[in-house]
């Protein structure tokens, strides 16, 4: 199924399209700016990801409600604009972000899925806000962008909780996370490890009328699955 929607159906479907760019080759690695190809290129490398492991984060579903569907909610939201990237995406940063914000928020479901699409929508709007060379932002103004964007979805909320997906989203792209980084592949390399850290507290900060909710669950401690979705995003680029 992921195979055939990469390429857009058919039955003789046999993988999603290549990379339009070598993401592991020097060039991109030490990449100090982003464009719109390149950082498209990373979202369909984290996709995939989240795709192979989405039923880990519906099998770990606790909060808001245990329905099992966290994982799968952020698939539909993303997908179609995974689709849409094509064969080589969008160049221009400002029209790929554009592109995906508007196809995320069309088809967001669930809690999970909102929150997802809320991130892809933040990135749009700071991004359109932001000072561009021939459609690319350089590496520290994408940083920038990023911790701004983390910052405002948990401050959106009137009474966030810790150690949810809005937290470790804020901790993933926090200022002292991606301050130290140079190169693209040093800045997704420390987001994921901020994200990670910040992950592995969340069975002791999500507590709900003085129960954490995450210790226990079917026999097992848990991480929250909404995070635990976002972080297979930042995984895949990583790999990628």
């Amino acid at each position: 199924g992921l195979k055939k929607l990469l390429v857009g159906g058919g039955e003789d479907a046999e993988g999603s399209p290549p990379s339009s760019i070598d993401l592991a080759s020097e060039e991109y690695r030490n990449a100090k700016a982003v464009d719109g190809q390149l950082w498209g290129e990373l979202i369909r490398a984290g996709y995939v990801h989240l795709y192979y492991n989405h039923d880990t984060c519906n099998k770990i579903n606790v909060f808001p409600i245990p329905d099992g569907d966290t994982g799968t909610n952020m698939i539909i939201t993303l997908r179609n604009a995974i689709t849409a990237l094509g064969s080589s995406p969008e160049k221009d940063i400002k029209q790929l972000v554009q592109q995906i914000a508007g196809l995320t928020t069309l088809n967001a479901q669930g809690n999970s899925g909102t929150i997802f699409s809320f991130f892809f929508g933040k990135v749009s709007t700071l991004v359109s806000e932001a000072k561009q060379d021939d459609g690319s932002l350089d590496l520290r103004t994408f940083a920038t962008i990023l911790t701004k964007v983390g910052e405002d979805m948990y401050g959106a909320m009137e009474k966030p909780m810790p150690g949810t997906m809005l937290s470790v989203i804020k901790d993933t792209f926090s200022e002292d996370a991606l301050s130290g980084a140079n190169t693209i592949e040093g800045l997704i390399r420390n987001a994921c490890e901020a994200g990670q850290t910040s992950l592995q507290k969340t069975p002791d900060q999500l507590i709900v009328d003085g129960v954490k909710v995450l210790k226990n669950f079917r026999g097992k401690t848990v991480v929250d699955s909404g995070a635990q979705g976002f972080l297979y995003l930042i995984e895949g680029m990583v790999s990628a």
